[in-house]
């Protein structure tokens, strides 16, 4: 847990520490929005687990390359989104169902 010690006493509900904790759950918030969209339309997609690892990893080392935060930005949302389609393709194509 996360908090300042006043007065004898953690101060869990302060405000500093409330953003804290926004800030360090952001990126699963933002996946878990994401996929309540995709399950709800019927499009059942498992691997954004998968999704999220990779482009990360790839951004930490990116990132400790030298780049730019700004190019590393562009180039995990390019990589993100080529990878998604062709995953999706190549499951399409495997089942054998027409794209809608």
């Amino acid at each position: 847990m996360h908090g300042h010690l006043r007065d004898g006493q953690f101060d869990l509900l302060s405000a500093g520490n409330l953003l804290n904790i926004l800030r360090q759950a952001a990126p699963i918030l933002i996946v878990a929005v994401a996929m309540t969209m995709v399950i709800t339309t019927a499009g059942i997609d498992l691997s954004v687990g998968s999704q999220v690892a990779l482009v990360n990893a790839v951004c930490a080392i990116a990132i400790g390359a030298g780049l730019p935060w700004p190019v590393v930005v562009l180039l995990m949302l390019a990589l993100g989104a080529g990878s998604a389609r062709c995953r999706v393709g190549s499951s399409r194509t495997r089942a054998s169902r027409p794209s809608s």
